[in-house]
């Protein structure tokens, strides 16, 4: 957070701060993408066709850094930031982003996880996160 002078009237200063912090409340939906053909196409939510939620997208993405709460293909979710430097995560055709969105929810001790930017085909306007 920085504060930096937003106008000077008549000797005073008035300060406007300046935070990467979302606003409370403030969220977007994200609709969670599957690149498996075959998962998208299904209309049951078989295990081996979920996607995993990360507990710290800085950290690799593995079987040890991911929530219980699980997506599937066609899921929206809420996020509040997006992070452009985290983890790169590689999909099943080679394609790889560094992108996370925080998702909220509420089966997490957390309140929160992040949703891997190669898993979402969105790209919705959202502060970045500060971590």
């Amino acid at each position: 957070m920085i504060a930096v002078p937003a106008a000077l009237t008549a000797g005073v200063v008035a300060w406007l701060t300046i935070t990467d912090e979302p606003e409370s409340g403030a969220t977007a939906p994200v609709r969670v993408f599957n690149v498996e053909e075959g998962c998208r196409k299904r209309g049951d939510r078989p295990p081996g066709c979920s996607i995993g939620l990360a507990i710290n997208p800085r950290r690799n993405y593995d079987a040890h850094n991911v929530v219980s709460h699980r997506v599937w293909h066609g899921d929206a979710v809420n996020a509040d930031c997006i992070l452009y430097d985290g983890d790169e995560v590689t999909d099943e055709i080679g394609t790889k982003s560094t992108r996370w969105y925080r998702v909220r929810l509420n089966d997490v001790p957390s309140g929160h996880a992040w949703l891997s930017g190669i898993r979402t085909r969105d790209n919705p306007a959202l502060p970045t996160c500060v971590l």
